[in-house]
């Protein structure tokens, strides 16, 4: 830290002090655009949420609508089936 004799001694050599101020408004200049900035990401980041959330349920209502080859073949892989389509008749019989 300069003292104040520092101070009273120290002579501007080629507008070091101007160009200081310059670089200091400069500064303030980019963090005010960087904060705009940073605000209009955050509009825009609620605003893709926003559609997603609205997206979401459409797509499952049309993933429940029409289900995929890929999602029917995991069902019957899932339901113990061979891969074959269930009979009438096919099945164990209960015993009583």
């Amino acid at each position: 830290m300069p003292t104040p004799e520092d101070v009273k001694n120290w002579v501007d050599q080629q507008g070091e002090a101007t160009d200081m101020a310059q670089a200091y408004r400069d500064l303030a200049r980019g963090e005010q655009a960087a904060a705009a900035l940073e605000a209009n990401l955050s509009a825009l980041n609620s605003r893709l949420d926003a559609m997603l959330a609205g997206l979401e349920p459409k797509e499952a209502a049309a993933k429940d609508a029409s289900p995929t080859g890929a999602a029917a073949a995991a069902t019957d892989k899932t339901a113990g089936g061979n891969g074959k389509k269930p009979q009438e008749g096919d099945g164990e019989k209960e015993q009583e």
